[in-house]
């Protein structure tokens, strides 16, 4: 009863405690700490609704508990919170992904999307060995980049959660933006030296995500997001066309597909109607190039022109895909 809530970080019975609106009316997630010297098996039903009543801070406060599944089952269930960080991501033809490979409190959220980028970036480094696009070593960088995202992303969720549950801990503190901190650990960390970079201040920098300009394909409104995803994508502005040039006989000499897009100009496919242009948004003058992963992330940049943009890009494109 009273104002809406989404997610509640409660005190009572226990600091770790929260409370979750399952259906925004009546049906709630009901989460707190194991009282001590009880299991799973040993905790009664009255016994969990005593837990939910000193949350709540109301004796006679009515409820019910209910299976988690409509279709029945159990009525509780128990977790323990993991923190840890395999030491090897990779054992000759075996890797690991997602909670193989790390386990990270639930505050903050990390979890799935740091899973998910672990595909994200073990997936096109497979296909291009099995397509023999690239040598074995192009797999070794698996665990080189992702392994200290992880770590990263570990330290995060459990310093909010100290913030959130710790003895001197009460969500308020002076702490950063929750919103900001999320996005930063998400979508701001590199590949290689440097600190995260928050999304909005995304310039194409080799090692961070490639940041996202709104273009114009014949008509249709899409992201420059939308333009990865199957092969490495070259993308240079008005005045790069030696760039697209430079792209279709790289592709031709290494074996590599290349993608080409040139943003703005005559005759181009693509335009850039949302104010922000492909040269100012990733750092390029217009007649300079980014070379983007499959998996989003700038491989390589040429804030402008080169006096040979074939043998630059053959390097680059050699260098994201190697082969001893």
């Amino acid at each position: 009863r009273g104002p809406d809530v989404g997610l509640c970080y409660l005190d009572m019975p226990a600091p770790s405690t929260i409370l979750v609106s399952h259906d925004g009316k009546q049906r709630w997630i009901f989460a707190t700490a194991m009282p001590e010297g009880e299991t799973l098996e040993t905790v009664t039903e009255e016994q969990a609704i005593g837990l939910v009543r000193a949350a709540i801070g109301q004796r006679d406060l009515e409820v019910r508990i209910v299976p988690q599944l409509p279709a029945g089952g159990a009525k509780w269930l128990s977790f323990v919170i993991g923190a840890q960080v395999a030491r090897d991501y990779r054992r000759g033809r075996v890797f690991l992904v997602g909670d193989a490979a790390h386990l990270v409190p639930p505050t903050g959220g990390f979890g799935a999307s740091l899973g998910i980028q672990d595909a994200n970036n073990l997936a096109w480094k497979l296909a291009a060995v099995l397509d023999g696009e690239s040598g074995p070593e192009l797999l070794d960088t698996y665990q080189a980049e992702r392994h200290p995202v992880a770590w990263m992303t570990l330290q995060q969720a459990l310093g909010m959660m100290q913030e959130r549950t710790g003895p001197d801990g009460d969500g308020e503190g002076e702490g950063p933006d929750p919103a900001e901190a999320y996005s930063t650990t998400v979508f701001g960390y590199r590949y290689g030296d440097g600190p995260p970079v928050p999304p909005q201040g995304l310039r194409g920098e080799p090692g961070t995500r490639a940041p996202h300009i709104e273009l114009d394909r014949a008509g249709e409104r899409i992201s420059s997001l939308d333009l990865y995803g199957r092969a490495p994508v070259l993308l240079t502005a008005e005045g790069g066309q030696p760039w697209v040039d430079a792209a279709t006989a790289v592709a031709a000499d290494t074996g590599v597909r290349v993608d080409a897009h040139r943003v703005g100009g005559p005759g181009a496919i693509l335009t850039a109607p949302g104010g922000r242009s492909v040269a100012e948004s990733h750092g390029i003058a217009d007649d300079g190039a980014v070379l983007v992963r499959p998996d989003g992330f700038v491989a390589w940049r040429s804030e402008g022109a080169a006096a040979d943009p074939k043998a630059a890009l053959r390097e680059a494109v050699r260098a994201l895909y190697p082969r001893t």
